[in-house]
């Protein structure tokens, strides 16, 4: 009887307006009712009989009425199966509460109680089951998702050519590499330094500077200076600098990614970028332009390179052009002024012969004509 009045209130709570009642309200209902069970368990004299018994079926059969045509209308609004099955269990839960009061042993109304008591705890037992399957298929379903994605994050993680190190902070002077990628050891291996990702796991990434990657003690403390101050200000970090690996120069692009939780960083992605190399290059290629225009401005003549037109469209022309013309270079790179505007016109027809004829034939030429200088004076070039 009780648990019919109890099942029913609760059931009946759902036309309560959400917005005028608090969501812990049947909770607390639910509260009320299981300790008046205890109860009754521990002082069964106080268990309800009689007209008590009748009347706490009656109520809560009047309660599951009322659970069974707000399930309907939801079923007739939306059409959903759920709220279907919702409202024939409540109406056989109310059904069997309400001829309680009636029923006699062994008569008519109470095998048709219990019969439909007895279909409403299968129609229970099939949403526990319906319930399960679905929440196990949704389970099934998220946790394909998630390896899908794992396996994306770790294709895209070993992909990448540079040092990829995750680490974990537990404590000020413990940071923990909690991943790093098959790359990071390949290039250690460049630097003659033999390891793997299974020696790099779980160890903290300031004893790894010291004893893996050698760091000198003014680079090791550049590190955790800079480790200490993404974990205060929580904001990334981008730096070039050069940094010794067991004695060994490396020039390096790094960026220090900070990863929050509850607020707080926990956690630092490294990526690391061996720049060396390129560097190199980098400062060779300067050193020999350096060279190359040294010796163009010592030259007594002037260096060019130009576009096949009569223009004569420069894409370079060394300064002194300034010194033979009067006329800076910048005119004739920003193409204020054009070279073949400079030639006499006489001469004109004849340097472009020359030069198509040696283009034709693929071969040098040798041309002497004149050009008028920004002094209007008319100069002979060779």
């Amino acid at each position: 009887s009780l648990a019919s009045f109890a099942a029913g209130v609760l059931f009946a709570l759902h036309w309560l307006p959400a917005r005028r009642w608090p969501d812990q309200l049947p909770l607390l209902a639910a509260a009320l009712f299981l300790g008046v069970s205890l109860l009754l368990f521990f002082w069964p004299a106080a268990r309800p009989a009689g007209m008590t018994a009748d009347l706490l079926n009656l109520i809560g059969g009047a309660g599951f009425f009322a659970a069974f045509f707000y399930f309907g209308r939801l079923f007739f609004a939306e059409a959903r199966t759920p709220d279907a099955l919702f409202a024939l269990w409540c109406f056989l839960f109310a059904l069997s509460a309400t001829l309680f009061p009636a029923q006699t042993p062994g008569d008519a109304v109470f095998w048709l109680l219990h019969s439909a008591r007895l279909l409403a705890y299968l129609l229970l037992f099939y949403f526990l089951y319906a319930g399960v399957r679905a929440l196990s298929s949704r389970l099934r379903s998220q946790y394909r998702e998630l390896k899908e994605r794992e396996q994306i994050l770790s294709l895209v993680y070993e992909s990448v050519s540079d040092f990829m190190i995750l680490m974990e902070e537990h404590s000020q002077d413990d940071l923990r590499v909690l991943n790093v990628n098959q790359r990071t050891v390949n290039n250690l291996s460049h630097y003659g330094m033999k390891t793997s990702v299974e020696d790099l796991l779980c160890k903290n990434v300031y004893e790894i500077h010291r004893d893996v990657l050698g760091l000198s003690p003014e680079d090791a403390e550049r590190f955790r200076q800079r480790y200490d101050d993404v974990i205060r200000t929580g904001e990334a970090q981008d730096f070039e600098e050069r940094v010794r690996f067991d004695g060994r120069l490396a020039i390096t692009r790094t960026r220090l990614i900070p990863l929050l939780e509850e607020g707080r960083v926990r956690y630092i992605l490294r990526a690391m970028q061996d720049i060396t190399d390129r560097e190199v290059a980098d400062n060779i290629l300067r050193e020999s332009e350096r060279r190359l225009t040294t010796l163009i401005d010592n030259l007594q003549g002037v260096a060019y390179r130009s576009r096949i037109d009569r223009a004569y469209t420069m894409e370079y022309i060394s300064d002194n052009i300034e010194d033979l013309t009067g006329y800076p270079a910048d005119d004739f790179m920003l193409e204020n002024l054009q070279y073949g505007d400079l030639i006499h016109e006489e001469d004109a027809d004849e340097v472009w012969r020359q030069v198509q004829r040696a283009l034709k034939e693929r071969s040098c030429f040798q041309i002497k004509y004149r050009i008028r200088t920004r002094s209007g004076e008319m100069r002979w070039l060779w």
